[in-house]
């Protein structure tokens, strides 16, 4: 189950978590798993971009969050809430499914949603 929205703020707030760099390079090969992994646990939701348009949104209480803006938020906040679960009780939190592993390649995936990645720093970094 998610955590409620005060709840949420209030575990972002003191959670020294939110804080940490995903220790993953921006590559090729982190990347095509993260999205593996994306593919596999988080598309029904999200949808294929990240959207919030995924095949389930349209019966779930609340719409899924619109990735695309995540990656602006502090370091190891996309994998604090893939962890921990969302701010309501539709997202789940994935920590007893995902190894801390998985849970950094799927927010290293997420992070190209936004329209500020620059695809260079694949390169870059490959």
């Amino acid at each position: 189950m998610g955590v409620p929205l005060l709840a949420f703020v209030g575990l972002v707030i003191m959670n020294k978590e939110m804080f940490v760099q995903n220790p993953y390079s921006i590559n090729a090969a982190t990347l095509s798993k993260g999205k593996e992994l994306f593919e596999q646990y988080c598309l029904q939701c999200h949808g294929a971009f990240g959207r919030g348009d995924g095949v389930l949104a349209v019966n779930l209480p609340v719409k899924p969050s619109n990735l695309n803006s995540l990656p602006l938020f502090p370091a190891g906040f996309i994998e604090f809430a893939i962890k921990y679960g969302g701010d309501t009780e539709v997202m789940p939190a994935w920590e007893k499914v995902l190894s801390a592993d998985e849970i950094q390649l799927v927010g290293l995936y997420i992070r190209t949603f936004n329209n500020d990645f620059n695809e260079m720093e694949i390169q870059m970094n490959d």
